[in-house]
């Protein structure tokens, strides 16, 4: 996908890390007011340039990329749903996805949206109101981006699935959070440290002679 432009609406009470103000004015006759809401979060991650704002039924989530050629990867709308699920605690998928060279080139695309999920006991990966949340959850979105944008394919990334599936368990009881979690572990050892299933042998060494 060669687009420059990508906008997707994300419905669903989300929460996310804010570091922007929306600047509100209105008039009323010849009295001007002016107000301010902290309701955006913008960052970068590599040539990717970020603009989610929180709305009242959802999020919406704006991206632009100033390098040439391939710059919207094959499922890059999922990776960074993905990561929107790993910042925010919730299930992100959006319903309504434009994509063009420019605003004034969009062509909408639609989707319907899952039914809303069963409440999970686990949450996001840190609080919001935390000094500098903003910065570490970029950091983490990055390296989440990083990590598995070369996975190009709709559906979600392995690493991914097991992250839902720990989430899903957690909505059940403690045990089978606990079940989920230790053998998402194992999987994700597995798939991604391989090496550490295969530690390099080490000739033992022989004790020095004498004293």
């Amino acid at each position: 996908m060669k687009n420059s432009y990508v906008r997707f609406f994300c419905p669903g009470d989300i929460d996310i890390p804010r570091n922007k103000v929306t600047q509100v004015f209105a008039k009323a006759g010849d009295r001007e007011t002016q107000s301010g809401h902290l309701n955006l979060w913008v960052f970068a991650v590599d040539d990717w340039n970020f603009h989610i704002r929180r709305e009242d039924k959802g999020i919406d989530v704006g991206v632009t990329c100033g390098a040439q050629g391939e710059i919207w990867p094959e499922g890059f709308d999922t990776r960074v749903e993905e990561a929107l699920w790993l910042i925010t605690g919730v299930p992100v998928t959006w319903s309504v996805l434009e994509e063009g060279r420019s605003p004034a080139t969009l062509r909408a695309l639609f989707r319907s949206h899952p039914q809303k999920a069963r409440g999970f006991r686990l949450g996001p990966a840190f609080s919001n109101t935390v000094i500098g949340a903003h910065e570490r959850a970029r950091d983490l979105f990055a390296k989440y981006i990083g990590k598995t944008v070369g996975f190009r394919k709709r559906e979600n990334h392995p690493v991914a699935v097991l992250f839902r599936r720990i989430y899903s368990a957690s909505a059940f009881s403690i045990e089978a959070e606990a079940l989920a979690l230790s053998v998402s572990v194992e999987r994700i050892v597995e798939s991604v440290f391989l090496r550490a299933w295969s530690p390099r042998q080490v000739r033992p060494r022989r004790a020095p002679m004498g004293g």
